[in-house]
This record gives structure tokens, C-alpha cells and sequence, in this order.
């Protein structure tokens, strides 16, 4: 009996697992306003967090986004233009804002 209730246990234990990892994985949308500036930052991130991944189709409207990285203390920009220094941001970072339009 001892074996019985630690087998059913640990199938517990599996079940409620795969149901934890299973709620961690959804999406979100957010409504962006065309040719406005808005202030946006991501609660959560997927693992290939570049602009082009991240706003899927809705990349071709935007314009710009821009954000600050406050350790190199500078401004970082997408897309890339030439002759701008800041021109190199690329991938989105979890809990950084970003000012889209």
C-alpha cells in the first residue's frame, strides 16, 4: 500500500508540473496607435526576443523604437540608420521601456 500511495504521489506531483508549464506558455497583444509614440515594456519575453520576432507583422508599421540603456548610458535605436550612432538596437530586453511609434 505504501508503494501504491507514493506512485500516486509522484503522478501528482508530474500532473501538477506539466500543468505549471503549461500556464507559463500564452500570449499577449497590445493595440499600437499609428504614428503616435507610445511607452511600452513586455512583462514577458519569448526566447528569440528580436523587434522582428516580437511585433511579428505589426513590424512593418512602426517607424522607430527607442530606448535607454542606462548602463552604457546611452540611447539605443531600431532600425538601424547609417550615420547614427545609436542605430544598434536589435532584440528587446524583460522589464526595459521602449518608445515606439
Amino acid at each position: 500500500m505504501k508503494y501504491k500511495n507514493h506512485t500516486a504521489r509522484l503522478l501528482n506531483v508530474m500532473c501538477l508540473s506539466i500543468l505549471l508549464m503549461l500556464s507559463a506558455v500564452h500570449t499577449s497583444a497590445m493595440e499600437l496607435t499609428a504614428n503616435k509614440w507610445q511607452l511600452i515594456s513586455f512583462p514577458r519575453l519569448p526566447d528569440n526576443a528580436t523587434i522582428d520576432s516580437v511585433f511579428g507583422s505589426s513590424v512593418d508599421n512602426l517607424t522607430s523604437v527607442w530606448t535607454f540603456d542606462n548602463n552604457a548610458k546611452e540611447w539605443q535605436s531600431w532600425p538601424a540608420q547609417a550615420g547614427l550612432d545609436s542605430s544598434n538596437l536589435s532584440e528587446l530586453t524583460l522589464g526595459q521601456g521602449y518608445w515606439v511609434k
